[in-house]
């Protein structure tokens, strides 16, 4: 009997409550992670909320800024069509003035030349 008993470190009582502690020590570490799990998905939300305030803030700036970009270049778009549209008709006013001084030369070219009369000394 003594080498059956030499086999069998403890007695049943006492292998029972190793596994009572094992278990109690299991059970009290996912006890522990289940509440630091819900710590940090608490802190977690909370970043969460305050990221989603701070991107709510943005775009809403970000819209009133586009707005006046949008603004500012209709306002460019405009300025740039007016002065197209005077380029053109400075264009269409030089065109015209070149083609009646061209006209003009044509008209002065077909023109006789006066003579000049000789001019004399009186002294003579």
């Amino acid at each position: 009997m003594t080498e059956v008993t030499g086999a069998i470190p403890f007695t049943a009582w006492e292998q029972a409550v190793f596994v009572g502690l094992f278990i109690l020590v299991v059970m009290g570490l996912l006890w522990w992670f289940g509440k630091q799990s819900k710590d940090w998905q608490n802190f977690i939300d909370h970043i969460d909320d305050k990221w989603r305030a701070f991107n709510k803030e943005q775009r809403d700036s970000n819209l009133i800024e586009m707005k006046e970009v949008k603004n500012g270049l209709q306002k460019t778009t405009e300025i740039l069509s007016s002065l197209v549209e005077q380029t053109n008709n400075l264009k269409k006013s030089n065109e015209d003035l070149a083609f009646e001084i061209h006209n003009g030369f044509e008209t002065i070219k077909t023109q006789p030349i006066p003579r000049r009369r000789k001019v004399t000394s009186q002294n003579e």
